[in-house]
This record gives C-alpha cells, sequence and structure tokens, in this order.
C-alpha cells in the first residue's frame, strides 16, 4: 500500500554534522565516531523494522494493493489458510534474502479492523544488512489507522552488516491520523509515529532511542515536520552521551506555531566534557 510504504521507508535519523563549518567545528569541538555509532545502528534496525511491518500490514495479501510492487522481481507469496501463515521468500529478489514468516491470530482478509500478528524474521536481508529475530504486529481501523510493531518481551533482533552486529529491542506505533478516507489521493495524509527503543551498537555499547513528541510526517513533505527525538549511548556510565533531535523550528531555531514543511531543526548533544547546541538544515546534508 503506497501510503503505508511511504511511511514506513522514511529513515527516522538521518542526518550529520556537516552543516558545521569547519572552523566552528575546531572552536566549539565535535562528538567523536563512536558517539553517533547508536544513528547508523538504530537506522539500520528502524528499517528493518519497518520494511518488516509495511508486508505484515493486511494490504500486502491483496495482489492490486501488495507490498510486492516494492520490487523489481517479485518475492514468492506462500500463504497456508489452514494456519494463517504466510511466508515470504526473498531469494529471487536482487539485493534481498531470507525469509519472513507472518502467523496471523485471526484471518486478516476478513476483518481489516483490528489485525494481530506475528513475524519470524530468517536471515532477512536487504542489501548487506542481514535481520533475525521476532516482531508482533498490529493494525486498527478506527477514527485513525494504527499500526504497531515491536518485539516481544525479553526478545530482540540482532543486526549484522558485514562483521557489525548489533542488536535492538523496542516499539514503534504509526498513527494515519488525517487522509485515509481518501485513500487515492496522498496530498492531504498526516502520520505520527512514536515509540522507544533500545540495544547494544556494533561497538558493544548500550543505547536506547526514543522519541519525545511524535514525529509528524506528510507525504508532501521531504523532513520531518514535527516532534523530537533522543538518542543516549554508553547508557549507565559516566560516560553517557545524549543527542536531541527538535523539529517545527526555523532558520533561528525558533518554535513554529503549527507543523510546516522546513528543513531545519536543532541539534543538541550533550557529554561529560562538551554541549553542542546547532540549528541545522536536512538540505545542507
Amino acid at each position: 500500500m503506497i501510503k503505508f510504504r511511504f511511511l514506513l521507508l522514511i529513515p527516522l535519523f538521518v542526518f550529520a554534522f556537516t552543516a558545521c563549518e569547519e572552523e566552528d567545528q575546531t572552536s566549539i569541538g565535535t562528538p567523536a565516531e563512536e558517539d553517533l555509532q547508536p544513528i547508523q545502528d538504530n537506522t539500520k534496525a528502524e528499517q528493518g523494522v519497518m520494511n518488516s511491518a509495511n508486508l505484515m500490514n493486511p494490504y500486502g495479501l491483496d495482489e492490486d494493493l501488495s507490498g510486492k510492487k516494492a520490487f523489481d522481481a517479485n518475492p514468492e507469496y506462500s500463504i497456508s489458510n489452514d494456519s494463517l501463515q504466510v511466508t515470504i521468500d526473498f531469494s529471487a529478489v536482487d539485493n534481498m534474502d531470507g525469509e519472513i514468516i507472518i502467523t496471523y491470530n485471526t484471518n486478516p482478509l476478513h476483518d481489516f479492523s483490528q489485525i494481530s500478528a506475528t513475524a519470524e524474521l530468517l536471515n532477512y536481508t536487504q542489501g548487506t544488512i542481514i535481520y533475525n529475530g521476532t516482531l508482533n504486529f498490529s493494525m486498527t481501523i478506527g477514527d485513525v489507522i494504527t499500526m504497531t510493531v515491536a518485539t516481544p518481551d525479553g526478545e530482540e533482533l540482532t543486526i549484522q552488516d558485514g562483521s557489525l552486529e548489533s542488536t535492538w529491542s523496542g516499539e514503534r506505533v504509526m498513527n494515519w491520523t488525517e487522509g485515509f478516507d481518501t485513500p487515492v489521493d496522498a496530498s492531504d495524509d498526516i502520520y505520527e509515529v512514536s515509540g522507544s527503543a533500545q540495544g547494544i551498537t556494533s561497538n558493544q555499547t548500550n543505547y536506547t532511542a526514543e522519541i519525545l513528541e511524535a514525529l509528524v510526517f506528510s507525504p508532501n513533505c521531504d523532513y520531518i515536520m514535527y516532534g523530537e527525538q533522543q538518542l543516549k549511548n554508553y547508557v549507565g556510565t559516566d560516560n553517557e552521551t545524549t543527542l536531541t533531535l527538535t523539529y517545527n523550528v526555523d532558520s533561528g531555531g525558533n518554535t513554529l506555531t503549527e507543523p510546516t514543511c522546513n528543513s531545519y531543526f536543532i541539534l543538541n548533544f550533550v557529554s561529560q566534557n562538551l554541549e553542542l547546541n546547532l540549528v541545522l538544515s536536512f538540505n545542507d546534508m
């Protein structure tokens, strides 16, 4: 489904410090490379989680609205009506591999109003990144459409990218708040994403990733329109660092009165010996 796919494929942590002039970096200092590792590792995890959720939503079982349209070469779908199980095999898809086995608790094609499922990721591969683990999925349709994807309690995803390995556990909640009554027209769509996560980076440090205020998206805007998110690294140690991103600001860092499509955000980084507060633009990255 195009609208869900647009939302679910948005990377939530895509930015850099290249917007700072070199002389400013020298005078105020910059975070060390390992301080920013959670951004890369959490981005990899989020992409796998969101793509999996997109494949688990019941529209993926309908030929006209199928998630198969996302690929140049279709994955192989195997559906067992008796067990309400769908196996998606990506071995024939370019730059992908592995399987996602989805087990629905009720028949998703009989009633879309409330659906739940469990997905097992078996060497599910996107490019060079390999995912293994279990995700729970649910979708409810009411005044808004809500999709939730999360790791089961006490479980985690493992993410491998070459020799690098990291873990992720948490929850993402996606609300389609406006525009779902006009499915052909994406121009009036508004989405909100919330949730929190934790994991171990490929440098073997503990990190957390939390959305402090729901992130607001629209297909009409290339940027996050509103919200605040925070990543912490070296959690529970004297070296703990905090990176906070605040959206819905103008070029001077002033808060706007309502969600607006612009490229500016505030980046605040705090460590034991450094505090950095910058207004940056996605257009400069």
